[in-house]
């Protein structure tokens, strides 16, 4: 169990986000739906001429062709918005409060706050149960009778629906539900009071059931003696951590802010990566935990074959660095360092080989056997020659810049046959056989351009700061203390890079040090 002193408590099952902004006079809730979306699912522009452009030098006219002809249409994936804001205002005794607290017990996956006033102890408990698709909050006093709250609504139960703005708008129901073990619970204008009694219960639920259905699923819940956790009481045995007393006093990590509270960022909603690393599972017992991810690259592979068609000419799927619940594919946004990238699914498919490699689940494979060919085949058709090598065109090192050479300190994200993309293809291109050879799949004409592709990609290099070097050039940085360490992939997750060869071993450490100074 751990307590935290900020005025926070967040939980999430998938889908449902909450966090409780605790104030003791009153308690605001803020419910998130991961997530209601708006506007209609994207489209993509031709692919232009970048690439002449790259290769003549021309890196700013590059970046500005990219900029006019590359995005989707529209510009962005669908935005989103907190569900609403339950408010549930609590008279107390005077007197100013003391002992405030607030905890969360992993293994019981419940949180509550804790504070005293007027010789009373006041308590809430909050569970977020993902089979049910639904959240509670049970106040609780240490002495009978001293409860007293009311929350807007005209009886006691509430329920709203509504839809988002714009085309193809997200059409959504939610509800929440007073239960009293005594006391009374009376309506009074539109708001419903609880007098004098302890609450047995405070429902509150997001669903995507019709007001009917969602005041039945309240009124079956709020019946429940205990709310039973078998599914996640299954991952959670599976393993164990030990927290020092100073991790336990550690407050919410901030970054959990962009997706539960109503002061988040939507800029961050659809990042394929930063998300998928963000809640990365560790390994040892949660395998059977990536189905979402195995299922949304298959839906990604889908949507991203329009993608590779009309802006590459390619065959099969592409997925660029940002998706969505639908899987969206398109380039999202307007930001050179980032957008030119069509490797986003490339990336995602190495968490399946990893899953694969770990577990030797063979039906897995088989069932993501097609999105891996698929990712292949696009590969495979959209490299392009450059010198001895085959590299991809026009792409970025994520959210990098260098200084263009010859230059009067201009700067350019735009190059050819980044380190990223190299290996990630040299994974992608190296597990094809081993795949065949584990699903008993003869296709040695596929294998084949697989293994001749994967011999011509550019290999690792040192750079002028005895780093991995992160372009196929030896460009300077134009921030040496940026943030991402994209050019290191090889060394982790893909293990390319080990202490069996000293000269990459201590380039990959010297990039790391580099990074950070």
């Amino acid at each position: 169990m751990s307590w935290y002193s900020r005025v926070t408590v967040v939980l999430t099952i998938g889908l449902l986000g909450h966090v409780a902004a605790e104030e003791l006079k009153p308690p605001n809730s803020a419910s998130n739906k991961w997530r209601i979306w708006d506007n209609e699912a994207g489209s993509t522009t031709a692919f232009t001429d970048q690439y002449e452009l790259v290769q003549q030098g021309n890196f700013t006219e590059a970046e500005d062709t990219g900029k006019l002809g590359y995005i989707g249409t529209p510009m962005s994936t669908r935005n989103y918005d907190t569900l609403g804001t339950l408010s549930l205002t609590q008279t107390s005794p005077d007197g100013n409060s003391t002992g405030y607290e607030q905890w969360i017990d992993v293994e019981e996956s419940i949180g509550g706050t804790q504070f005293s006033v007027g010789g009373i102890t006041f308590q809430r408990d909050y569970l977020a149960s993902n089979p049910d698709d639904i959240i509670t909050i049970n106040p609780k006093a240490s002495k009978p009778g001293s409860l007293n709250f009311n929350t807007a609504s005209n009886n006691d139960s509430i329920v709203i629906g509504g839809s988002t703005a714009g085309a193809g708008p997200i059409v959504w129901t939610a509800g929440a539900r007073i239960v009293a073990s005594g006391g009374k619970v009376l309506t009074l204008g539109d708001n419903v009071l609880c007098m004098n009694e302890l609450p047995k219960e405070g429902s509150q639920a997001c669903s995507s059931l019709r007001s009917s259905g969602c005041i039945e699923e309240l009124q079956r819940y709020s019946r429940r003696p205990c709310f039973p956790l078998p599914r996640y009481r299954r991952a959670y045995v599976s393993v164990s951590w030990k927290s020092t007393p100073e991790q336990k006093a550690l407050t919410t990590p901030q970054r959990m802010a962009n997706i539960a509270v109503d002061a988040f960022d939507p800029g961050l909603a659809g990042l394929d990566e930063l998300l998928a690393q963000l809640g990365y599972s560790l390994t040892k017992g949660l395998a059977d935990l990536t189905s979402p991810l195995n299922n949304l690259l298959k839906t990604m592979g889908t949507r991203g074959a329009k993608v590779a068609k009309e802006m590459y000419g390619c065959s099969s799927t592409v997925t660029h660095h940002n998706t969505d619940l639908w899987g969206d594919s398109a380039p999202q946004d307007n930001y050179s360092p980032a957008i030119f990238w069509p490797m986003g699914a490339t990336w995602m498919i190495t968490h399946m080989i990893e899953h694969y490699r770990f577990t030797g689940d063979k039906e897995l494979l088989k069932d993501m056997f097609p999105t891996l060919t698929a990712n292949v085949e696009f590969a495979l058709n959209f490299l392009t020659e450059y010198y001895s090598y085959m590299v991809t065109n026009s792409r970025v090192s994520a959210e990098n810049t260098y200084v263009i050479p010859n230059s009067i300190g201009k700067t350019a994200s735009i190059s050819l046959g980044t380190t990223i993309d190299n290996q990630l293809l040299w994974e992608l291109f190296g597990f094809v056989p081993e795949a065949q050879a584990a699903l008993c799949i003869r296709d040695d004409k596929f294998a084949k351009r697989a293994a001749q592709m994967r011999a011509k990609l550019p290999s690792l290099r040192v750079n002028q700061y005895g780093g991995i070097a992160e372009w196929i050039h030896d460009y300077e940085e134009s921030i040496p203390g940026n943030g991402h360490t994209s050019h290191l992939v090889p060394i982790y997750p893909l293990l390319h890079i080990n202490s069996s060869n000293k000269t990459t071993f201590d380039a990959a450490i010297t990039s790391l040090h580099h990074r950070l100074e």
